[in-house]
């Protein structure tokens, strides 16, 4: 079986690490704009190496961090060490879980929510989200803008490519080609990722293929809309709350906000 750069958490950590505070600072933003509920206990899907959940941690929530891959999980525990007390990890399908307590605010980033495939799963996502999320509770979705992925839509704002250090360790990064194959009849756009990793001992590459699904506005308001519990509240093209999901260049993710509802 093909590994991917998911199945080396560390690896992966230093490909992807980055500053998450102007997203915390969105969350809160978007919170006091559209919650309708006082918020204290968050939910980080797809958490990764949790940045979200170490950040929200640290201003007081107390925070459940779920991923489907054991070994990042594990990984992402042992990263914060004491700095982990306030956050419980759960490894678990964000298509189907139970938390034993519900929770204020409900976070997936990084467009880790393309990774569900068809409508059927988009909606056991929402039907999942809305049991375990609080009346008034908010659910903030990253998705990468559609124009991304199209085919002959134009240039990336995103830069496919990029270079990672930490230490002896260092990693090239390819994400996607030109030749990239989109299947429009799935929505789903096949990328080709490369890590060049090398460190004082060795040097390996990965080479895999990810597919992620093109989720369109108007699909993701179908599938909340069938999922029921949930109501869309805003659409964002950045963690901005000044910027509208649009076509404009500043407007380079699609930045769902729901709540639930009763």
């Amino acid at each position: 079986m093909t590994r991917s750069l998911y199945d080396y958490p560390l690896y992966y950590d230093i490909a992807f690490s980055r500053d998450v505070a102007p997203e915390i600072s969105f969350f809160g933003q978007c919170l006091a704009q559209w919650a309708q509920c006082e918020s204290s206990r968050a939910l980080e899907l797809g958490c990764g190496p949790a940045y979200h959940s170490e950040s929200l941690a640290r201003t007081g929530y107390e925070m459940i961090a779920l991923d489907s891959n054991p070994t990042m999980i594990e990984y992402a525990s042992q990263r914060l060490g004491d700095q982990a007390e306030n956050i419980t990890f759960i490894q678990g399908d964000m298509r189907d879980f139970d938390l034993s307590e519900k929770v204020d605010l409900v976070v997936c980033m990084l467009a880790s929510v393309a990774l569900i495939l068809t409508l059927d799963d988009m909606i056991a996502h929402f039907e999942a989200v809305a049991r375990n999320l609080n009346e008034g509770g908010l659910y903030i979705m990253e998705i990468s803008h559609p124009r991304d992925l199209f085919t002959n839509s134009g240039n990336r704002p995103t830069a496919p490519g990029w270079q990672a250090h930490r230490g002896q360790i260092s990693i090239n990064m390819q994400w996607g080609e030109a030749s990239d194959p989109v299947d429009p009849i799935r929505e789903v756009h096949s990328w080709k990722v490369t890590a060049e990793i090398k460190d004082s001992s060795h040097s390996r590459t990965l080479q895999y293929t990810e597919e992620q699904a093109i989720w369109t506005r108007q699909e993701i308001e179908a599938a909340a809309r069938l999922a029921g519990g949930l109501e869309i509240v805003a659409w964002y093209g950045a963690f901005d709350t000044n910027q509208t999901l649009n076509n404009s260049r500043w407007s380079w993710r699609m930045i769902p906000v729901l709540r639930r509802i009763s």
